[in-house]
């Protein structure tokens, strides 16, 4: 903690437990596009819109038009889940093996990262 202020970023994991943390500018994570097989976000400053044609390793601005096309595309898009702080609720991301728990998030039942850590 900086200023006291909790410092957070985006992460991208593999099933093999590496974390790598994502570009700063990401805020979060708004979709998958999956036709084309492009990730949506939004950046920190609450307005742009980015886009990642690699699965999240480089992120680039992006037209609100062109976001708003990927995700009105209803056959095509899968919106971003959202994991409730401090809930004891337990869910999955659509088309992986990712799931959270209110410790943290699994990968195939593997416990790979906590949310305290």
């Amino acid at each position: 903690m900086k200023d006291g202020f909790r410092r957070t970023a985006c992460v991208r994991g593999s099933s093999t437990g590496t974390w790598k943390i994502l570009d700063r500018t990401l805020q979060n994570v708004v979709g998958l596009d999956t036709l084309k097989n492009r990730l949506y976000g939004l950046a920190t400053d609450g307005s742009t819109y980015l886009i990642s044609r690699d699965d999240g390793a480089i992120w680039r601005s992006c037209a609100t038009s062109q976001f708003t096309s990927a995700a009105a595309d209803t056959a095509n898009w899968v919106a971003a889940v959202v994991v409730p702080y401090e809930s004891s609720v337990v869910g999955t991301f659509p088309l992986t093996s990712w799931s959270w728990t209110f410790a943290g998030l699994k990968f195939e039942s593997k416990q790979l990262l906590n949310w305290s850590a």
